[in-house]
């Protein structure tokens, strides 16, 4: 078995260490540039959301590697997301490769690992998985530790966006090169505990006032999650919110109007950043730049 998976980010290591402590051969997915997102645009329905044109040219790279195994997570969320794996098992077949996929979900994750594992006690495997729970913490502490700038920028939208720099060009260490703090409202580690129901206590404040703000009414995908971040970056007092979105993402459209508002009653500057393999990345640098600008001299005005 050679398991590959898409590139997740600053997480991407962990997953490949995740995999050879179960003792499985691993094909590192390459960061995803333009020659390998050309693939995946290639065989992806036009109007199809940028992050699953970047999973299915990760795919296609990695079967051209040597790949036999592809796992990629299902959230079982009611987005698009949830049929990833299906579409792309199926244009892939078509294209002529031959895999299995392997898709674990919140309620079977722990019996996938011991099934893909099947010669390691259960005692080592509970370990190494206590260990990579450890290590994507310390990776996000790593990460926030870069942040050394005089401006605080919360990032919130669609989760595989704000996490994987191939779907938005970068985003973070840009802003970081432009002298601002950034933290990410739906890292992995509350994307893990969410799926795992383990969050109820977390954020309480700010879920209770969402779903005010919404009547009760339920947003697709990591829609709600992007209002209850935004309401927690507010309410500490972040000098601006940033919205990344694939440009099609239907969940985070209705997100946009509620988050608008939250940041004109905190008088917090908001911008909206909307990916796809055709949006221009100097487009998206200025408009980063200009942003940050805008913020310092909110703060001077002061």
């Amino acid at each position: 078995m050679k398991v590959s998976f898409p590139r997740v980010g600053i997480y991407t290591e962990v997953g490949i260490r995740f995999f050879k402590k179960l003792g499985v051969d691993v094909i590192e997915p390459k960061p995803v540039g333009k020659k390998i997102i050309e693939k995946g645009v290639l065989y992806a329905p036009e109007m199809m959301c940028f992050p699953y044109k970047i999973v299915l040219s990760s795919f296609i790279d990695s079967l051209e590697r040597g790949a036999d195994t592809l796992v990629i997570y299902n959230s079982q969320g009611y987005c698009r997301y949830r049929c990833y794996y299906v579409m792309a098992e199926m244009a892939l077949k078509q294209l002529g490769y031959k895999f299995q996929m392997i898709v674990p979900k919140a309620k079977n994750l722990f019996s996938w690992i011991f099934k893909i594992s099947s010669n390691l006690p259960k005692t080592k495997l509970f370990r190494i998985i206590k260990e990579t729970w450890e290590d994507i913490k310390e990776v996000e502490k790593k990460d926030r530790e870069e942040n050394k700038g005089d401006i605080n920028i919360g990032i919130v939208g669609e989760f595989y966006t704000c996490i994987e720099p191939s779907a938005n060009f970068n985003l973070v260490s840009k802003l970081r090169e432009y002298g601002a703090n950034v933290d990410i409202g739906l890292n992995v580690s509350e994307f893990i505990k969410h799926g795992l129901k383990l969050d109820r206590i977390e954020k309480r404040v700010e879920r209770k006032i969402a779903k005010r703000l919404l009547k009760g009414e339920i947003i697709a995908g990591h829609g709600f999650d992007s209002i209850v971040n935004s309401i927690y970056f507010a309410r500490r007092n972040y000098d601006g919110i940033i919205l990344a979105m694939p440009l099609t993402c239907m969940p985070e459209c209705v997100a946009e109007p509620f988050i608008k508002k939250i940041c004109d009653d905190y008088n917090i500057p908001f911008m909206v950043l909307r990916f796809d393999e055709n949006v221009s990345e100097v487009n998206i640098d200025n408009r980063i730049n200009a942003f940050c600008e805008l913020i310092r001299r909110k703060k001077w005005k002061k």
